[in-house]
């Protein structure tokens, strides 16, 4: 009987650890999930124009190392201020961890500004508006998860960073554009995409790739689940 109790609470313990298991991998899987829904539809339904191709990936730094953990998405609430310029600050959706508590990954907006953006090149001056917006007590956060995986930068930096990581490719890319725009490469030399070009106007294609380490459920010493997404947008280039 003592064999047979011993047998039966070993088994009573295994399935209740891979039922804990299994939830806590469900809770990563939702959380991410509605994440990367949301970022998609954001880059997908971007404004986009000669000058701002729709989003912008601003990256900080921390212990000597940069980090590509902030997205920036034209998505203006209404009809786009300048569609054919620069974007407002008002009509900047901002995919970034909260400064202050960095599991937490959230969207932020400052829908009292209607500030030109800088172009797009101009990385001192996007790091320093960015940099505003996530101090400013006017910004509007909305939550997209509080399960974000978070470590301390390698190069020796002691603060907690979220991990998340946003890549953006382009083509053509803004250095075949500036190019064309110089008069130092053709109109039909430019790399377009399937070569979707015509004698007035090329297709842009821009896509932002994501990668996000979730936190199991309320389940302790399980690590965190790395889950990828992608969003592509596109839009006409004039010539």
């Amino acid at each position: 009987m003592t064999m047979l109790a011993a047998g039966m609470g070993s088994l009573v313990m295994a399935v209740h650890a891979t039922n804990e298991y299994c939830r806590g991998q469900a809770v990563a899987a939702q959380h991410a999930r509605v994440t990367l829904d949301r970022l998609q539809r954001a880059v997908r339904l971007a404004e986009a124009s000669e000058q701002f191709p729709g989003c912008v990936v601003i990256a900080t730094t921390a212990g000597g190392e940069d980090f590509p953990d902030t997205l920036v998405v034209w998505s203006p609430t209404g009809p786009a201020a300048d569609p054919i310029g620069l974007p407002r600050v008002s009509e900047l959706a901002i995919y970034c961890p909260d400064p202050t508590t960095p599991s937490r990954l959230i969207e932020l907006r400052e829908p009292g500004s209607n500030a030109t953006c800088p172009p797009v090149a101009d990385v001192a001056a996007w790091a320093g508006l960015i940099d505003g917006i996530k101090s400013s007590a006017s910004s509007v956060a909305v939550e997209l998860t509080d399960r974000l995986r978070t470590a301390t930068p390698g190069g020796g930096g002691t603060d907690l960073r979220g991990c998340v990581r946003f890549d953006l490719f382009m083509a053509p890319t803004a250095s075949q554009w500036d190019q064309y725009r110089g008069g130092m490469l053709a109109w039909k030399d430019i790399a377009w995409p399937l070569g979707y070009y015509s004698t007035r106007m090329g297709m842009r294609r821009v896509m932002c790739q994501t990668e996000l380490q979730i936190l199991p459920g309320e389940v302790s010493g399980q690590a965190a689940v790395p889950f990828f997404g992608s969003a592509t947008l596109t839009y006409e280039l004039p010539r």
